[in-house]
């Protein structure tokens, strides 16, 4: 009776350490994503406030644009046109 005893305070003692150990590692993989995801707001709110005071930045997307394709030609990745991430 008294290993039974023994053996079952050890199963406890095991499943109260693993839910320590995972509540913790909750806390600071939840605390981390919501720094990120505050410094990603803040950075949202930065570019749209940016665009806001500068309405003449959208007249840049073209270029933008042809500037990309041109980099894609002087690299040749315009004909690597395996889709891999379908």
């Amino acid at each position: 009776m008294n290993e039974k005893l023994k053996e079952m305070r050890e199963a406890w003692k095991n499943l109260y350490g693993s839910l320590f150990k995972w509540i913790v590692l909750s806390g600071v993989i939840g605390s981390l994503i919501g720094l990120i995801a505050s410094g990603f707001s803040y950075a949202i709110v930065w570019a749209t406030s940016f665009r806001q005071a500068n309405p003449m930045i959208i007249l840049g997307l073209p270029l933008g644009g042809l500037l990309i394709v041109w980099m894609y030609k002087i690299t040749g990745q315009e004909k690597n046109s395996e889709r891999t991430w379908f």
